[in-house]
């Protein structure tokens, strides 16, 4: 079973030719938050991290998993699927509480918890 090497954050956004509305406000792009992990292997496994709202969440979701995820993942393993949600969210709760945000801490656990079982 091979560990995973590093990970690979990359947001994108489309914007619409005419904004939606919303109860929110007008939704002007719609953003995709897309995460790669690498094991060591060189295999790799492709996960999304939700980033619909706010609108600018997926540039904050992308800028924290980019923080917090290298370390979160030390000594996770390729085959660690089955587990990885909740070895992540358990590493990230700390965070999650100081920041009072359980809500990014999750979404970029279940990221990872899809690129796995992808990888």
């Amino acid at each position: 079973m091979s560990s995973i090497e590093r990970v690979e954050i990359r947001c994108f956004r489309y914007l619409l030719k005419q904004p939606l509305q919303t109860v929110f406000g007008a939704v002007l792009s719609r953003p995709a938050l897309i995460l790669k992990l690498i094991d060591t292997d060189g295999a790799h496994g492709w996960g999304e991290i939700w980033c619909n709202f706010p609108q600018p969440g997926a540039e904050y979701r992308a800028a924290l998993a980019n923080l917090v995820l290298p370390a979160a993942l030390t000594g996770l393993k390729s085959g660690d699927y089955k587990s990885a949600f909740g070895t992540v969210r358990a590493r990230l709760h700390l965070l999650a509480l100081q920041a009072g945000e359980a809500g990014p801490a999750d979404q970029i656990a279940a990221g990872v918890d899809g690129a796995l079982h992808d990888l």
